[in-house]
C-alpha cells in the first residue's frame, strides 16, 4: 500500500504543469465535470496575467473569482455562479457581458472596461447577493 502511494507521489512530482493544468494558475480544490467546466471549492484569483482568454470553462467557484487586470475580450469560461465577490474591471478591452455568471453571492466590480455597464443591466443578467460597482475608478 506505501509502495503504490509512494510511486503516485512520485508520479505527481514528476509531472510538469502547463497552462492546461489547473495548479499552473495557483487553483486548488477542484473538480473536472463530466460536461468539461471545472468546479473549484475556494477561490480563484488570474489577475495581472496578460490573459486574453479566461483559461477554463469554469462551472461553479465557491469563493472570489478575479480575473481583472487582464486583456479579456470576452468573458467565455467565466463561472456561471460565484460564491463570494467577483471582480472584472481594468479590462479594457471587454465590451460584452455574454457568458457573465447568472449568480453571484457578494458583491461584483466592473469598472475601467471597454464599455461603460451599468448596475441594472448587470443585475437583469445576474442574480448579484451584494453591491454592484461600475463606472471609473
Amino acid at each position: 500500500m506505501v509502495d503504490k502511494i509512494l510511486k503516485e507521489y512520485k508520479k505527481l512530482l514528476e509531472r510538469k504543469i502547463t497552462e492546461k493544468d489547473p495548479e499552473f494558475y495557483n487553483i486548488i480544490n477542484y473538480k473536472w465535470n463530466k460536461d468539461g467546466t471545472l468546479d473549484v471549492d475556494g477561490h480563484v484569483f488570474i489577475e495581472s496575467m496578460n490573459l486574453t482568454k479566461i483559461p477554463f470553462k469554469f462551472g461553479v467557484v465557491t469563493g472570489f473569482f478575479s480575473c481583472m487586470d487582464n486583456e479579456l475580450t470576452s468573458l467565455e469560461g467565466c463561472p456561471r455562479e460565484v460564491g463570494e465577490c467577483a471582480y472584472f474591471s481594468l479590462n479594457y478591452k471587454l465590451k460584452s457581458l455574454k457568458y457573465f455568471p447568472r449568480k453571484i453571492g457578494d458583491n461584483v466590480w466592473i469598472r475601467n472596461c471597454g464599455k461603460d455597464f451599468d448596475e441594472e443591466y448587470i443585475r437583469a443578467r445576474c442574480d448579484v447577493g451584494g453591491s454592484v460597482f461600475v463606472g471609473e475608478m
